[in-house]
């Protein structure tokens, strides 16, 4: 009897130890924040929001394509005043009217150089960090410069899973935690810019110089971050926002995107002389050659 219950006692702790294991590694798998975390923002090739990244393709060229499937009937785009996560279809003659210049009563796409997107997140740090990105969905968004407005002109819904044709390779563009179009209140963004700059300083992955691409020291990454032997605070409130590179993919049929984080950089300000300039202290690459960024 004694050894039954000896044997039921080592199954219960092999059950609670597996139990504890697997919630670990939930936890590790999505380390910058404790659910699935929805983010919106905003990419752009205006020259309203000037970039020292070109961009790898012409957005007005390719929502150009997405309105001629359209117009084609061959592609249904979904109401963009409804609730986000309800898809709901948008009729052509809606659709049109977004369109339709308030003057003249004709669109033009080159109104259209600026892409929002719908978003899930995902920081896997259980072995190597991998940053996943789930496009819901996108929506171009159409610039009235002259009624200075913004508005998107219908949702494009994404199923991630067959967008597998070549988009754009190295899209490198500044995602903002202070965003007042974005606000992305769900974001933990401490936690996230704690991860980028800790997994940095613990040589978990490699950091670069992102102009050179050559390996940093410790030495000088502590000197690009403004790190000394007597610093009491880490530099994580310096950092305003996030460097994405990413290779872009997309369905030719249905216009899913795709997004594959190749590499992840902060992006630091600071104040001289009440200037404020922002530098990158390094990049990381993930299952990337390293490259200049510029």
């Amino acid at each position: 009897m004694r050894s039954i219950v000896f044997i039921g006692t080592i199954f219960l702790l092999i059950a609670a130890c597996n139990r504890t294991e697997k919630r670990d590694i939930t936890l590790r798998k999505n380390l910058l924040l404790d659910n699935e975390v929805v983010v919106t923002s905003i990419y752009s090739d205006s020259i309203l929001h000037a970039s020292p990244w070109k961009s790898p393709f012409k957005i007005n060229d390719f929502i150009s394509k997405l309105f001629y499937q359209v117009l084609q009937n061959k592609l249904t785009l979904y109401s963009p005043i409804f609730e986000d996560s309800i898809f709901h279809p948008l009729d052509k003659e809606s659709w049109l009217s977004i369109l339709q210049n308030n003057k003249h009563y004709t669109f033009d796409t080159a109104q259209f150089n600026d892409i929002y997107f719908y978003e899930t997140w995902e920081l896997d740090t259980s072995a190597s960090l991998q940053f996943n990105k789930n496009v819901i969905f996108w929506a171009p968004i159409k610039t009235d410069k002259e009624l200075k407005q913004r508005k998107l002109a219908g949702k494009v819904k994404c199923n991630t899973a067959e967008a597998n044709t070549l988009l754009a390779k190295h899209v490198i563009y500044e995602f903002s935690f202070e965003d007042s179009l974005t606000p992305n209140h769900m974001l933990n963004k401490n936690k996230l810019v704690r991860l980028v700059i800790d997994n940095a300083l613990n040589h978990r992955l490699n950091s670069y110089n992102p102009f050179t691409a050559q390996p940093l020291t410790k030495e000088e990454l502590m000197k690009r971050l403004d790190i000394t032997d007597s610093s009491i605070y880490m530099p994580y409130h310096n950092i305003s926002s996030l460097l994405f590179i990413e290779d872009w993919y997309f369905n030719p049929q249905t216009f899913s995107i795709r997004k594959k984080v190749i590499g992840i950089a902060p992006v630091k300000i600071s104040f001289n002389d009440d200037e404020l300039t922002k530098t990158i202290p390094f990049v990381f690459f993930l299952n990337e050659k390293p490259f200049p960024l510029m």
